[in-house]
């Protein structure tokens, strides 16, 4: 009899920590949900830290509550259960500190029914509900600024940026092969992993080729003659893109996969292209340059943002590469096919085009978190666990940025910095919620639009500076302003700052011109630019002879 007795109490027991822990897991569901949509409405006043502390409050005051209101009519109920009734022998302010003595009883279920059960039910009936309001009102949001997006022409899922381009016609594996060995055998040569593209790029810019550095440059090329003629190849035959599998993105948003960086490639076609043109063929010279605006074309149709910067960078490289040999070599003028692609290449919307896509690879992984990281069956996982409904109002946050961050993209690069940084403050103040499980998206993604624009007025020096040595040759002399190229030589765009908005600046000097534009700090630190060591805030320019 005492045998029994002891496992019914044991069993009734476990019941009760059971029952308190769905009770504590509901109340808390609870609180989460409805301090996630207090933030939302009361952002601006708890910005920083205070959110912090506004939720520590909101759970101590939660868990106080359950301590000091819920305990008693549970314990007592399942105490009359077991056949035991519980006295205060010393009463405390907060009962959860009071100490008791029990006495033996009749066990009777009954109020464990009549006392226990409505609560029970209630609580979880209110936590599910809740959730399941919250989820429907964000996901109504969600859906209408969803509408809004697509009337806008914003991409809105994966599916949007797929192309069926046949395997035999995508570039993107051989173009991945191919730079891959490039960089084994740069790598091999230069005996250096990590330093390999540092010691390249310092032979590609070194003023003086004395016969040992023409000799390391020879052995490179012999090196990679396997690889050039791949690449040409590769070049000439492909005419599309697309390296990211966009359906398994689909179902799963972190299958992004990045393309190998195309650094070797474009750096080896210079490096040959810089040893043409010291052996004075300039044909072979615009034949490499020609290459690399290849290579730009076809890794500019990916859509991440990852390779357009990329691509972008291949034409910083080339624009600066073109520029420094013209500084050199005072015969030497940029050809009209190819400045003619530079200024087609300038018209693109590099950033636009992958910001769109960051936007949407945002928007995806919060979903699938929303979503219970895609498990089919998130549905009765999303009413128990933290509220979707959080997670939905971390996507309409990001989906507000995002579309305002890409309604930037048409102003002028003062008017994108000065409103980027005002919608960054914004995105500061909103309060930082510690259960989300996903973080909202970086500041400063404005960044991509002034850095574009500086490799678009890159590509303007160059068509300026062209234009000023084709004045040069026909008429003896430099103009002495920039508007003696218009329209002849140049139209009367390509003479003005974006970033300042006014002329480029040009000055005649002892023996040539000095053309630069102030940059994206928009101020004129008097010509501090450099082919070697780029920084984005200083002047973008060249001085030629």
């Amino acid at each position: 009899m005492l045998k029994k007795r002891i496992i019914r109490v044991a069993i009734i027991n476990l019941v009760v920590v059971v029952s308190e822990f769905i009770i504590i897991f509901s109340v808390y569901s609870l609180i989460f949900t409805y301090s996630a949509v207090i933030f939302a409405v009361l952002g601006d006043y708890l910005k920083d830290s205070r959110s912090i502390w506004a939720l520590g409050v909101a759970i101590i005051f939660g868990f106080l509550i359950i301590r000091h209101f819920l305990p008693a009519p549970i314990l007592d109920t399942f105490n009359t259960w077991a056949g035991y009734k519980k006295t205060v022998s010393k009463e405390k302010y907060l009962k959860f500190f009071s100490k008791y003595q029990y006495e033996k009883i009749e066990p009777d279920f009954k109020p464990l029914v009549k006392n226990f059960l409505p609560v029970f039910i209630g609580l979880v009936l209110l936590c599910i509900f809740s959730s399941l309001a919250v989820n429907f009102i964000t996901g109504r949001i969600i859906f209408r600024k969803t509408e809004v997006m697509k009337r806008n022409g914003y991409p809105t899922g994966f599916s949007d940026f797929y192309r069926n381009i046949p395997e035999e016609q995508n570039a993107a594996k051989p173009i991945d092969n191919v730079s891959m060995l490039a960089s084994i055998k740069l790598k091999t040569f230069f005996e250096d992993n990590l330093n390999y593209e540092r010691k390249l790029d310092a032979l590609l810019i070194d003023e003086k080729w004395d016969a040992a550095k023409k000799k390391q440059a020879e052995i490179i090329l012999s090196t990679c003659s396997y690889i050039f003629n791949e690449a040409e190849s590769i070049l000439e035959k492909y005419k599309y893109y697309q390296y990211a599998d966009y359906k398994k993105m689909e179902m799963y948003p972190f299958e992004t996969k990045h393309a190998r960086l195309v650094f070797p490639l474009q750096q080896i076609f210079l490096l040959r292209a810089k040893f043409h043109l010291k052996k004075g063929n300039n044909n072979l010279f615009w034949k490499d340059i020609k290459n690399n605006l290849k290579l730009y074309s076809l890794v500019q149709q990916e859509k991440d943002l990852f390779a357009k910067m990329a691509s972008l960078g291949i034409i910083s490289k080339t624009v600066e590469f073109i520029e420094d040999s013209m500084s050199k070599k005072s015969d030497l003028t940029c050809p009209k096919n190819i400045m003619d692609e530079l200024l087609e290449i300038r018209k693109e919307n590099s950033a636009f085009e992958g910001l769109k896509f960051a936007m949407v690879c945002e928007i995806e992984e919060i979903k699938y978190f929303a979503a219970c990281g895609g498990m089919k069956k998130a549905r009765f996982v999303k009413i128990f666990f933290v509220p979707t409904g959080i997670q939905n109002l971390n996507l309409v946050a990001c989906m507000n940025y995002e579309t305002k961050l890409l309604s930037l993209h048409s102003l002028s690069p003062q008017t994108i910095k000065k409103e980027g940084q005002i919608l960054d403050d914004k995105l500061k103040k909103l309060p930082f919620y510690p259960f989300i499980l996903w973080s909202i998206i970086p500041t400063r993604m404005d960044s991509f639009y002034l850095m574009e624009a500086g490799i678009d007025t890159k590509m303007q020096i160059l068509a300026v500076a062209t234009a000023i040595r084709k004045y040069k040759m026909q008429n003896k002399k430099y103009p002495q302003k920039l508007s003696e190229l218009v329209p002849k030589f140049l139209t009367s765009d390509l003479v003005i700052d974006q970033f300042s908005e006014k002329e480029l600046v040009y000055k005649l000097t002892k023996n040539g011109f000095l053309l630069y534009s102030v940059g994206r700090n928009f101020e004129d630190d008097n010509r501090s630019f450099t082919f070697k060591y780029y920084k984005p805030n200083n002047d973008i320019g060249v001085e030629m002879n």
